[in-house]
């Protein structure tokens, strides 16, 4: 998995994620502020095999393009939470979902005077199948479509976070 901003030439992150999940290998941290151009940027990251966790603050000062590519096969659960970059008020506007990911690339813009917040979990396909009852009733349309190969979501259309959510996120 790896990311960057189209209008610059470096990568945000380049991240592997093994399929199978080892117990005993460490949990890398990396932290990163990025201020160029018209991008600022704090990114926290996590990794571990199988596993990698981004939380990333964000504003622009002109409109930019994000682009993800992910290589192989992965769950994602991701946050965005956002508002206008001056606004006293707390986060109103987020959405959260679970995503099934084959090998995709996508661009997404986001836009200048706007603070983001996105939250995101990767695990591999073979860890979250191991994590979850493949036969509850919870999962189980979502599994099926994973057995699939095809991009899935766990719901339709995104959800709203909860506050529980915002304030686990967020604090």
């Amino acid at each position: 998995m790896k990311s960057k901003i189209v209008e610059l030439e470096d990568w945000l992150f380049e991240e592997e994620i093994p399929d199978s999940y080892v117990p005993d290998k460490p949990l890398v941290e990396n932290k990163t502020i990025i201020e160029m151009g018209p991008v600022h940027m704090e990114n926290f990251q996590l990794s571990t095999s199988g596993l990698f966790i981004l939380h990333s603050k964000m504003n622009f000062d002109r409109p930019v393009q994000i682009l993800t590519e992910i290589e192989g096969e992965t769950i994602t659960s991701q946050f965005i939470f956002f508002k206008p970059k001056d606004a006293k008020m707390p986060y109103g506007m987020s959405r959260h979902n679970i995503r099934y990911i084959p090998s995709v690339r996508t661009t997404h813009q986001v836009e200048p005077g706007i603070e983001y917040i996105y939250f995101i979990a990767v695990i591999s396909k073979e860890y979250y199948l191991n994590l979850i009852k493949r036969d509850s009733l919870l999962h189980q349309q979502f599994v099926h479509e994973i057995e699939k190969g095809q991009y899935a979501s766990f719901s339709e259309e995104d959800l709203v976070a909860t506050y529980e959510m915002q304030h686990t996120i967020l604090n």
